[in-house]
């Protein structure tokens, strides 16, 4: 009895050594992004956002909703499905020639959930950009349809890319200063 608990503790120690080991991997690919060093991470401790050894965004930034704790939301996000959450028909959008757009123009495209192109005092910066694939790994998700108008060779001359999620301010702000 003994012998075979301790080969099941080895097995499930093992398990959780792979799981720990293939996120440690996986959250270092290039498709997440790194962490700012040198110059760009001394430009952003500049910022007035930066306090106490990180950055502080100017309005607080609601993490979860409802009355659901981790836990709860969690399990609603991956056994709940809710009605109405993808399009039924293709998403609407209007592709616009961005190689054709005035570059002391200032102005923004929003290519669809956090991606956006900026172009401001004669810089075009890209944030997040996400075109025809949903996620970073094919089998996690696939875009609407509709969504996957815009490709890396639409693309006008970019001077900054931001590869973040959840940060697009914190791009723009630090860009800024």
């Amino acid at each position: 009895m003994i012998k075979g608990s301790k080969k099941m503790l080895t097995i499930i120690l093992f398990v959780i050594f792979l799981l720990a080991l293939t996120t440690c991997v996986v959250i270092n690919l290039p498709q997440f992004g790194k962490l700012p060093s040198g110059a760009r991470l001394e430009r952003i401790k500049r910022s007035p956002q930066w306090k106490e050894g990180k950055f502080n965004n100017e309005l607080e930034t609601v993490t979860m909703t409802g009355d659901k704790n981790l836990f709860q939301a969690m399990w609603s996000f991956v056994f709940d499905k809710a009605p109405d959450v993808e399009p039924k028909d293709s998403v609407p959008v209007i592709k616009t020639d961005l190689h054709k757009l005035e570059k002391d123009e200032k102005l923004i495209v929003w290519f669809g959930h956090s991606s956006y192109l900026f172009q401001l005092a004669g810089k075009r910066i890209l944030v997040d950009p996400v075109f025809y694939a949903a996620a970073p790994f094919g089998f996690a998700g696939k875009a609407f349809k509709g969504s996957e108008a815009y490709h890396p060779e639409d693309m006008p001359d970019i001077e900054i890319t931001k590869k973040m999620r959840k940060r697009a301010c914190f791009a723009v702000t630090t860009f800024l200063l």
